[in-house]
């Protein structure tokens, strides 16, 4: 998504039906440029929210390689909401009918039943991780970093040498894309979302959502 289709993906993102964890989970996909699936189904226990870090367990990846992504101001906005919807069950976004890590195919059918709304050319959950690194190369975001925020395996001896982590220039690299993002109006979205989740907790939504939540 170009930067004029970021702005009305946020200005309609809390106009959809979707329901709020799935909403989150597409701007935590978004913000830390991770696969939609491994957004979707962080767990509580992977994060350390003093420190502003996700573990990523191997056993979660897609390629099966653990990953350590950094949390930007924008990401830990979003684990603010969802912490709203924790019913102490363990995940972030956690599905309505069930309680459970929410899956990528729900945020695929989620978008998919969107598409009207959002009034763009159609796109995926995964789109949104493209355009994360190609808004990070515009920020001139070297191409190694942008390759180790998304935990993508490199080759070479080179690499294989190569042990230094670069968390200091992968956070600040997700950090200037987060200020991007506020600056498209992602803020403006969640305080949207926020407010709707606001609402929902005070109705109590988990009554009656499913024998695994209340």
């Amino acid at each position: 998504l170009e930067a004029d289709e970021l702005r009305q993906f946020f200005a309609k993102l809390p106009d959809t039906p979707m329901w709020s964890p799935t909403q989150l989970a597409l701007a935590m996909a978004l913000t830390t440029v991770q696969r939609p699936g491994e957004a979707a189904g962080i767990e509580w226990d992977e994060l350390d929210l003093e420190a502003g870090w996700w573990f990523l367990p191997a056993s979660k990846a897609k390629n099966k390689r653990a990953h350590r992504v950094p949390l930007s101001p924008q990401s830990m906005r979003v684990l603010e909401l969802a912490k709203l919807h924790d019913r102490g069950f363990g995940a972030v976004f956690p599905s309505k009918r069930t309680g459970k890590v929410m899956t990528e195919a729900a945020l695929g059918r989620a978008v998919a039943r969107s598409q009207s709304i959002f009034g763009l050319a159609h796109f995926t959950p995964n789109d949104l991780r493209g355009t994360g690194a190609t808004h990070l190369a515009q920020l001139k975001t070297p191409g190694h970093l942008i390759s180790k925020l998304m935990n993508h395996a490199e080759g070479g001896v080179t690499n294989r040498y190569n042990q230094y982590d670069y968390d200091d220039e992968k956070r600040a690299a997700i950090e200037a894309w987060g200020q991007r993002l506020d600056a498209l109006g992602l803020d403006d979205a969640l305080e949207a979302i926020g407010e709707v989740i606001q609402r929902r907790v005070s109705s109590r939504w988990w009554v009656g959502a499913g024998a695994n939540i209340d």
